[in-house]
């Protein structure tokens, strides 16, 4: 934890937090006017009856995905421990909100999301 003073790069820094935490409150919060809509034509998706099911492939989709949820944040890591050493912190910290603007995008793409102004739903 960084200790709070009464120097102006600490106020400027208390500021900045509350700033961006009722930024993400308002943008969280307010669902503003659709920028993007989406009217699918065809359904891709086809009912599951998971209690029924005849194929028992589930089982090993579980432990890929599994495997997957654990191997991909340690690949994040050696990645951004890797970047950090090279080309410093803000390198790595600008990809944070490039990576939301990234997922935003191809869920309008592919899953067909609407887009609004304040949050997706």
């Amino acid at each position: 934890m960084e200790k709070v003073t009464k120097s102006a790069s600490s106020k400027a820094k208390m500021i900045g937090t509350i700033v961006s935490i009722s930024g993400a409150f308002a943008v969280t919060l307010y669902k503003g006017p659709t920028i993007i809509a989406h009217t699918p034509s065809i359904s891709l998706h086809k009912p599951i009856n998971t209690l029924n099911s005849e194929d028992q492939n589930w089982i090993i989709g579980g432990l890929l995905l599994t495997t997957e949820y654990t191997l991909i944040p340690l690949w994040y890591i050696v990645q951004f421990t890797w970047v950090l050493r090279i080309k410093g912190p803000v390198y790595v910290a600008m990809f944070k909100p490039l990576s939301i603007v990234i997922a935003v995008t191809l869920g309008v793409i592919f899953l067909g999301d609407t887009l609004h102004l304040g949050r997706m739903r």
